[in-house]
């Protein structure tokens, strides 16, 4: 497994149980503050500026989950 899919699925596990804990917003929330500090930081201020700008502007082509639903 390459590590782009490696990642991706743990980061997917490690959701699916906090999910038994917490809201679906507040993990998502808190997931997208984490990653935006991630790219702020890695990131020069007009590379996060656009960064920002193109999940603006995609933001009618972001898919749903195809979700179960969890008890």
């Amino acid at each position: 497994m390459d590590d782009v899919s490696d990642c991706y699925n743990e980061i997917f596990t490690q959701i699916v149980k906090l999910q038994e804990k917490y809201s679906e917003p507040m993990i998502a929330g808190n997931m997208m503050v984490h990653a935006l500090r991630i790219y702020k930081t890695i990131l020069n201020d007009e590379e996060f500026v656009s960064m920002m700008d193109t999940i603006g502007e995609s933001k009618n082509k972001i898919e749903s989950y195809d979700r179960e639903v969890i008890h």
